[in-house]
């Protein structure tokens, strides 16, 4: 790491002749004079064994500092070889040049807090980018250079995309590739824009959401192979609208933060689920007598859900489960009798459930635990 200041010995100049590889990270780059050759004489261009890069620039109030960034930042061209980037603070208006074609290795890129960005870099000058994350770029409104762009703007080989906190994007480009897609406290526009997407989608994470109140139509119905779901902070949502009925390769699903969520009846159709996490989901009475049907669940987690009372008789039917986590329930008064039946059950936890007076006789026959 380097710390760009004022005083002798502290310019970004002192990186100009040292051979560095690996990992390099520019802080305060605000200090650097307002000039496109004070920027280039920390020779980042020559540095050929540098592979991740990080720029990051701090707040400033000063008008004349950030109107310089686009300038400082057209300095500090990277090696072709780079294969990972990160900006941060950012303070221009748009994205410098230093995003091009001739970073044929980058596969990673990071663009953090760039508040006064309205559009992101040519992206698709990009040869072989995967993962994208977009954090807190409150002004970007779309993807490509051409706001009114004909057809969908296509990255072929993204497999990676996080957008988080950016509320003037309201719609994905294409991406044929992508496995991971987390959209987190964006406008619901975004969530449309994803029903469109198609295999090989496996990670999906919908979270802040927080006007919601059920999911677009179509929205998980083709994504036939999605292997793990979040869904988290999203405050008003009260119906999953049968989308999570489609699901048969879903493996994981975690729910979280959803306190309008009353019933859970669609479970019943994740035949390959074997980890189900609920947390913070307080109109949720009790659990689905459809749990039953989850022969393959390994892992349950129940957690911060003040209204249940009891788990439901279904449970007992889930002779394969190894885990059994149960945290901060206080109206859970008893455990059943049949929770002997749980006869693969490895670990279990009983965390500040207040009112919970015993346990069953019946645990005796839990002859597989290891952890209590």
């Amino acid at each position: 790491m380097f710390i760009v200041g004022e005083e002798t010995g502290c310019s970004i100049a002192e990186l100009q002749n040292l051979d560095l590889c690996g990992v390099l990270k520019i802080k305060k780059l605000e200090n650097v004079r307002s000039n496109v050759g004070s920027a280039k004489d920390a020779n980042l261009k020559g540095k050929r064994h540098i592979q991740s890069l990080k720029l990051i620039w701090n707040d400033c109030d000063d008008v004349t500092i950030r109107e310089n960034a686009d300038c400082i930042a057209a300095g500090l061209q990277p090696n072709s070889k780079l294969k990972k980037l990160a900006i941060e603070n950012y303070t221009g208006s748009k994205l410098p040049n230093l995003i091009n074609s001739y970073l044929a290795n980058l596969v990673e890129l990071s663009l953090f807090r760039c508040h006064r960005c309205v559009q992101l870099p040519s992206l698709e000058k990009l040869p072989s980018p995967q993962t994208l994350a977009i954090n807190e770029m409150n002004a970007t409104m779309y993807f490509c250079n051409d706001s009114g762009q004909k057809g969908r703007f296509v990255l072929p080989y993204l497999k990676k995309l996080k957008v988080d906190d950016t509320p003037g994007l309201i719609n994905l480009p294409d991406l044929p590739s992508i496995e991971s897609l987390e959209p987190e406290f964006c406008k619901e526009e975004i969530l449309t824009s994803a029903t469109e997407i198609t295999p090989p989608l496996k990670n999906f994470v919908i979270s802040g959401f927080v006007k919601l109140t059920s999911f677009p139509q179509g929205l998980l119905r083709n994504k036939t192979h999605l292997l793990s779901l979040e869904i988290s902070n999203c405050h008003k949502l009260e119906s999953f609208s049968h989308e999570l009925k489609s699901l048969s390769s879903l493996q994981s699903l975690c729910i979280t933060n959803c306190p309008e969520i009353k019933s859970l009846s669609e479970l019943e159709g994740l035949k390959s689920l074997k980890s189900l996490g609920i947390d913070r989901c307080d109109s949720l009475l009790s659990l689905p007598e459809g749990l039953k049907a989850l022969k393959s669940l390994k892992h349950l987690s129940l957690s911060n859900c003040e209204n249940i009372t009891a788990l439901p008789a279904a449970m007992q039917h889930l002779t394969g489960l190894h885990t059994l986590h149960i945290w901060s329930c206080p109206s859970l008064v008893t455990l059943p009798g049949w929770l002997g039946k749980l006869v693969e059950l490895r670990e279990m936890e009983l965390w500040y459930c207040e009112n919970l007076q015993c346990l069953p006789e019946s645990m005796k026959r839990l002859t597989a635990l290891q952890f209590l």
